[in-house]
C-alpha cells in the first residue's frame, strides 16, 4: 500500500464513532449462532431535583451470553474507535474482574476481532470435549 493510500485509510479510521462500532457488533452477533449481545447502558441523568448514575464504572458497552456445548459463558464487549480510543483505568479493573471469573472480555474495534475470538474459543472447547461413541457416523461420499 502506498504512503498517501495508507494515510488516507488512517483520517478514514480516525472518523470512524463508536457507536458505528457497537452497532456493527450488534447487529453481526445476531447472526452468530449462541450468542445473545444487548447494550449496557451506564452514566447519568437529572431526574426532578436529583441526579441519579447507573451502571457500574467501567462496565463494558456490551454484555450478554455465549452458549457452548460445555455450558453458558459471559461476555462482556468493550467496543473503541479503531483509531484514537482510549480504554479508561476503570474499564481495565473492570475486564480483570470478568476474567478472574473466567468471563470473557473482548476489547473489540470491530466485529470481526469478536468473531475472530469466539472461533478460537470454539475450537478450543471442542479440543476438549471427549466423543462417547453416541455421534451419528458420516458416510464418506465417494468421488
Amino acid at each position: 500500500m502506498s504512503p498517501g493510500k495508507r494515510d488516507l485509510r488512517k483520517e478514514f479510521l480516525k472518523r470512524i464513532p463508536e457507536k458505528e462500532v457497537v452497532d456493527e457488533i450488534l447487529q453481526c452477533a445476531k447472526a452468530r449462532r449462541g450468542l445473545d449481545l444487548w447494550k449496557q447502558a451506564t452514566g447519568g441523568a437529572r431526574f426532578k431535583k436529583s441526579f441519579v448514575t447507573f451502571g457500574i464504572p467501567g462496565q463494558p458497552d456490551l454484555t450478554g451470553v455465549y452458549y457452548t456445548p460445555i455450558g453458558a459463558l459471559r461476555i462482556d464487549v468493550e467496543c473503541k474507535r479503531p483509531i484514537g480510543g482510549k480504554w479508561s483505568d476503570d474499564q481495565k479493573s473492570y475486564a480483570r474482574r470478568v476474567r478472574k471469573v473466567n468471563g470473557i472480555y473482548i476489547l473489540a474495534t470491530s466485529w470481526k476481532e469478536v468473531a475472530d475470538v469466539l472461533d478460537q474459543l470454539d475450537n478450543r472447547i471442542k479440543s476438549f470435549i471427549v466423543p462417547t461413541g453416541k455421534e451419528k457416523k458420516c458416510r464418506r461420499s465417494s468421488q
